[in-house]
C-alpha cells in the first residue's frame, strides 16, 4: 500500500464517488475506474509531480477468467523504475464470477446510490493494492 494514495484516498473520495455518479456505466473497465482513481483521487494531491494516467500498461494473459496487471508511469519524459506503481485486479467472464460485472448487472445507465458505494469499494481494494514497482532507496542502491 502506498501511504499517499491513502491519504489521498481520505482526502477526495468524494470527487471519485461523484465522478461514478455521473458516469454512464457502459464505459466502466477496471483500467477507466484506475485512470479516474489517479485523475480525480491521487493527482490533484501531489505537488509538483503526477501520475500519467494517459500511458496504463495493462498485462492481461488470461481469456475468459485472469488478472489484470496495471503499470503506471510518472509522467516524466524518462522514467525511472522507481518512478512506476503497479496493482492488479482479478476478473471473470460473467456477473457471477466478475466483480464489475457483478457490480454493473448488465444495466447500462447512470448507477444508483448502491452501485456507487460497490464501485466505491471495488475503486479502494485497487487503490489499496498499489505498490512501488520498486522504492527510491533500494533503486539508488543498486544503481
Amino acid at each position: 500500500m502506498i501511504a499517499e494514495f491513502i491519504q489521498a484516498w481520505d482526502a477526495r473520495k468524494d470527487n471519485l464517488a461523484y465522478w461514478f455518479r455521473t458516469t454512464p456505466q457502459e464505459i466502466l473497465s477496471y483500467e477507466v475506474i484506475l485512470k479516474a482513481i489517479i485523475d480525480e483521487v491521487i493527482n490533484p494531491t501531489l505537488d509538483g509531480k503526477k501520475w500519467d494516467s494517459e500511458k496504463i500498461h495493462t498485462i492481461d494473459d488470461g481469456d475468459y477468467q485472469g488478472c489484470q496487471i496495471f503499470i503506471v508511469p510518472m509522467d516524466e519524459y524518462q522514467p525511472s523504475p522507481c518512478q512506476y506503481f503497479t496493482t492488479y485486479q482479478n476478473y471473470g467472464s460473467c456477473s457471477g464470477c466478475d466483480l464489475l460485472e457483478g457490480i454493473r448487472n448488465y444495466y447500462n445507465s447512470i448507477p444508483t446510490e448502491e452501485q456507487v458505494k460497490e464501485y466505491m469499494m471495488l475503486a479502494l481494494h485497487l487503490l489499496q493494492r498499489c505498490r512501488y514497482f520498486i522504492d527510491h532507496e533500494t533503486y539508488m542502491e543498486e544503481e
